[in-house]
């Protein structure tokens, strides 16, 4: 007879995987975070719900977890599988409305496990395990298609195939399950936190797009002046570290500076590189109103605050000037023609390699045709109010607020 799963045991194989959740995906592992963990072994397998004083609670089976689920990989998705069964709120889910039990947890884990990115563990209920299915839908649509479902390839799916169990779910009117307010509102702050911090850090744009549309789908809006100016923050934060590397020439101040106290290996310091260069590209089309380009310029200003050399390059249907940024607006722009993006990137290619951009930010109405030249660095697009993205490509885009 196999010796039973120490407790801590589960919990060392638990840390391991929520560190490699963290590391891969920030904002998951920022909700796993915040959730209290309790080896139990009532349950059979894992399961997310309110603890004492309706705190959120990871749940999770010793043997299950470590035995059943011997891959590390299998590890870490179970843990993204049950943060997204929180975060989108599938503890509410009322039974009044979805009866079906069965059906109820698979809508449930049809949802989820479309967005989990490491292996599932084998058994793991995918939309490939019931032909038919669509992508990106809600669990009451998942809830409608398979009530529709009678053939028999849905009657041998177990309902928890591979997965954690739902049991510490609210299961409708009567049921001994109950969500204390509080836990709904901690998940709720749990949820809301994560979102902001994975916006700070920039880790939320690594989420696939369906998976931040789920995730944002029925949340209020943020107001967009912040939401901009963070993204383009961020971008250049990210531009202008993009210079500085290891080095074993200086040793690490926080560790090397003083040997008589530390005994271990020699942590290489910091070096910064030649300052980093950033394109900025100023949209000189006719439609660009003169209001308009004094926020460009506004913006030119905060970038070159951000500690790089930045480069302006006006441009409307084709290149009119390249100048380095001296801290002075000037008086007028060339241009007010037509738009088109391919000029800047063909231009970055050529004549722009000697630069060394770690960036570009693009600010512009977006209305020209979609650019094909791939640029050499990253770029960012900053459009203005009334402006499309629908020609934006190679980068994310932000909308400015009007």
């Amino acid at each position: 007879m196999a010796t039973p799963i120490s407790e801590a045991q589960c919990l060392d194989l638990l840390a391991d995987a929520a560190w490699e959740l963290a590391r891969a995906l920030p904002f998951h592992g920022h909700v796993l975070a915040a959730l209290d963990r309790v080896v139990d072994r009532r349950l059979p397998t894992a399961a997310v719900g309110p603890g004492p004083g309706g705190r959120p609670v990871l749940y999770l089976n010793p043997e299950f977890f470590v035995r059943s689920l011997s891959h590390a990989e299998h590890r870490v998705a179970l843990l993204e599988h049950e943060v997204l069964h929180l975060v989108f709120g599938h503890l509410r889910i009322d039974a009044a409305t979805m009866p079906d039990a069965k059906r109820r947890n698979l809508a449930a884990d049809l949802v989820v496990n479309q967005y989990v990115t490491h292996a599932l563990p084998r058994g793991a209920v995918t939309l490939t395990t019931i032909p038919g299915m669509p992508r990106d839908e809600t669990c009451e649509a998942y809830y409608r298609l398979l009530v529709e479902r009678t053939d028999r390839s849905l009657r041998l799916v177990p309902s928890d195939a591979g997965t954690g169990s739902h049991d510490r779910w609210r299961a409708g009117k009567g049921d001994s399950v109950d969500l204390p307010g509080n836990f709904i509102a901690a998940v709720e702050a749990i949820t809301a936190e994560a979102l902001a911090r994975a916006e700070r850090d920039g880790s939320l744009q690594a989420l696939s797009e369906p998976l931040r549309a789920a995730l944002l789908r029925g949340r209020p809006a943020r107001a967009a002046d912040p939401t901009w100016k963070r993204a383009l923050r961020l971008f250049c934060d990210r531009a202008v570290g993009a210079t500085v590397r290891p080095s074993l020439r200086r040793e690490s101040r926080r560790y090397g500076s003083d040997r008589a106290r530390w005994d271990g290996p020699i942590v290489p310091g910091l070096r910064r590189g030649k300052k980093p260069a950033l394109a900025v590209v100023i949209d000189t089309s006719g439609s660009i109103s003169q209001l308009t380009l004094t926020v460009f310029f506004e913006q030119v200003a905060r970038i070159a605050a951000a500690g790089a050399v930045v480069h302006v390059i006006e441009c409307d249907d084709r290149i009119r000037r390249v100048y380095p940024w001296r801290g002075i607006v000037p008086p007028t722009v060339h241009g007010r023609g037509g738009t088109r993006f391919d000029p800047v990137f063909q231009w970055m290619r050529e004549d722009g390699r000697a630069l060394h951009l770690t960036g570009c930010v693009y600010l512009t109405d977006g209305l020209a045709p979609r650019p094909t030249v791939r640029p050499p660095c990253p770029v960012l697009w900053v459009i203005t109010p009334g402006g499309s993205t629908a020609s934006t490509a190679f980068g994310p885009s932000v909308p400015m607020p009007p």
